[in-house]
């Protein structure tokens, strides 16, 4: 393909393919199974090949495809886009359907690459930029992706010797019941201080984890630790106390629950006392197995909460259809309640989830006069730097001795 290019004077692109997660259907369901699967989906992206493109399989969960045409960038993903829309609709095996979800990855000859290998490489990397992106499923490579995966590399192994180390803490921001101020819960949060970097940032090592297959690690550390926390002090006379932890969508792609309830009970917390908070952009692409795994959560005794809801693109259709228990409204909303805009959704907001029987949360609340205003149109608990910043165990149990005291 490339020799023809020369020849004719046009580009070659590569996409790179790459299943989501395929080994947890390998290991959940067997590698027979799997294997039809693939031939499954294998006639499918057939369809989706276009008369300049060759598709070829390239061993395990990875697929490439190889267009000759002259095509743009445009063409390209909206090639990619009909290659990924393959996956919308469910396999099937063993009696059920099975959603796998893919990334892919694209790049050009000669502008990427110079040769077969070089340009393959660059797919790759393109491909895992768009795992660690999720945003449509696909990236063309740009030559800073190269030494981006190589920083990423660098973070994972230096977060899996952070885990094995203990290096990794956690915090506890409290909720406020907007009414009189007292605390009803605290969210934990996981910390991370490196010895040389500094404190990284959450919103830097979590997709981190969840490329490098750390996540649940990092997950089980943090809600074995806030268990830990909740069980001192509701035995300390705080039984009413809820504990808010945040669960990554890798724990409903793997499609199970049962490590989130085994992880309680062993820790001799009742699930009553905790809310599961799943982020509203995993939530408006949940399909059927996502919603069933959330009812098994819910009727385990779990609550559930949308955080950052409003920043989706589907708020209003999913509500009705997960159970969810609880609403945080994003802080883009409360900071911008001064726009006529953000005050409709936030008021729209406060009433749907009235009728649902949701319980509402602000959070990123860093002004009194968003507070006043959240309180004025009935939101429920209040979250933010305003009245409490994410602290050590120590000084959260601190704050909830004093409010008992006052």
């Amino acid at each position: 393909a490339i020799a023809i290019a020369d020849r004719d004077g046009f580009a070659v692109a590569v996409s790179l393919l790459n299943i989501d997660d395929f080994k947890d259907v390998n290991d959940s369901l067997g590698y027979e199974v799997g294997d039809d699967l693939l031939r499954s989906l294998s006639h499918r992206l057939r369809g989706a090949v276009g008369p300049h493109e060759t598709l070829a399989r390239l061993g395990g969960d990875e697929f490439v495809v190889v267009s000759t045409a002259r095509q743009g960038r445009s063409d390209l993903a909206e090639h990619a886009r009909a290659f990924l829309s393959v996956f919308d609709t469910p396999l099937h095996a063993v009696g059920q359907e099975i959603y796998l979800n893919a990334s892919m990855g694209i790049a050009l000859y000669p502008d990427d690459a110079g040769s077969p290998e070089q340009l393959l490489r660059a797919a790759d990397t393109a491909m895992n930029d768009a795992k660690a992106e999720r945003e449509t499923g696909f990236a063309f490579f740009q030559t800073e992706m190269a030494s981006a995966a190589h920083d990423r590399l660098t973070l994972a192994n230096e977060l899996r010797r952070a885990l094995q180390q203990e290096e990794l803490s956690v915090a506890y921001q409290p909720v406020f019941d907007a009414r009189d101020g007292r605390i009803v819960a605290f969210e934990a949060l996981a910390r991370w201080h490196h010895a040389v970097r500094g404190d990284v940032s959450p919103s830097v090592f979590i997709p981190v984890a969840e490329r490098a297959g750390l996540v649940d690690d990092v997950g089980d550390f943090v809600r074995r630790t806030a268990y830990g926390w909740l069980i001192e002090a509701q035995a300390a006379g705080f039984s009413d106390l809820q504990i808010n932890v945040n669960v990554s969508p890798y724990h409903f792609r793997r499609g199970s629950v049962t490590r989130l309830v085994d992880e309680a009970r062993s820790c001799g917390v009742d699930p009553h006392s905790v809310t599961l908070e799943i982020t509203e952009s995993a939530l408006v692409d949940a399909k059927a197995p996502v919603v069933q795994l959330l009812d098994e959560l819910r009727s385990c005794g779990f609550g559930l909460a949308v955080d950052d809801f409003g920043t989706g693109y589907s708020s209003l259709i999913y509500l009705a259809r997960l159970p969810v228990t609880e609403l945080k409204l994003a802080q883009e909303f409360v900071a911008g309640y001064e726009v006529e805009g953000n005050r409709v959704v936030i008021e729209t907001s406060l009433e749907i989830a009235r009728r649902l029987g949701y319980q509402t949360i602000a959070e990123g609340v860093e002004q009194e006069g968003e507070a006043e205003y959240l309180r004025s149109v009935g939101v429920d608990c209040i979250q933010g730097f305003l009245y409490g910043r994410p602290v050590p165990a120590d000084e959260a149990f601190a704050m909830l001795l004093a409010q008992t005291a006052e």
